[in-house]
Formats: C-alpha cells, structure tokens, sequence
C-alpha cells in the first residue's frame, strides 16, 4: 500500500462502509455532479498537498449551497462538524 492510500483509507473505508460513493478520476466526479436536481453531499478526502482537503461541500441544484473548508474541520471534534453539517442540511434539504 503507497503512503498515500495508508491516509486516507480510514476516512473512504468509513464513508464507503455508510453508503458514499468513491470518485477518483475527474470523470467520475463530473458523472456524479452532473444531475442538476437534488442534493449532492461531496467530501474531499487526497493527500495531495493543496489546502482543500479534507472539506466538505452541499449542492443542491447543480449549486453549492455550503462548505465546510478544512479549517473548519481539523482541530474539531467528529460531533462538532458533524453538527455543522446537519445544520446545513436541515437548511437546504428536505427530509425524506
């Protein structure tokens, strides 16, 4: 296993085991996003050395209605950002 996949397996293991789908290529995240309708909860899970991941985003709509950059994450406990993304979803989303 390379370094990278020994950082981020845990993360995609456990959003995978809870029914996330895993986009690797660019393709597959345009694939994924190109439905206009609906809500789309997209986290960033690389080890790529930019300062985007980990994050989160919500679309709804084809349009980003909110984002969780990863300042906003890291230093915080799961239950915190997890409150916060209920918080977004509770104001953009409807509870089916």
């Amino acid at each position: 296993m390379d370094l990278n996949a020994q950082f981020t397996r845990p993360m995609r293991d456990e959003l995978t085991a809870i029914g996330f789908q895993e986009l690797r290529t660019p393709a597959e995240v345009d694939a994924a996003l190109s439905a206009r309708t609906g809500s789309v909860l997209v986290f960033v899970n690389s080890v790529c050395g930019c300062p985007s991941s980990p994050s989160i985003a919500l679309l709804k709509d084809g349009a980003l209605v909110g984002y969780v950059p990863r300042h906003q994450i890291e230093g915080r406990t799961g239950e915190a950002v997890g409150a916060h993304i209920a918080e977004l979803l509770e104001a953009h989303c409807t509870k089916v």
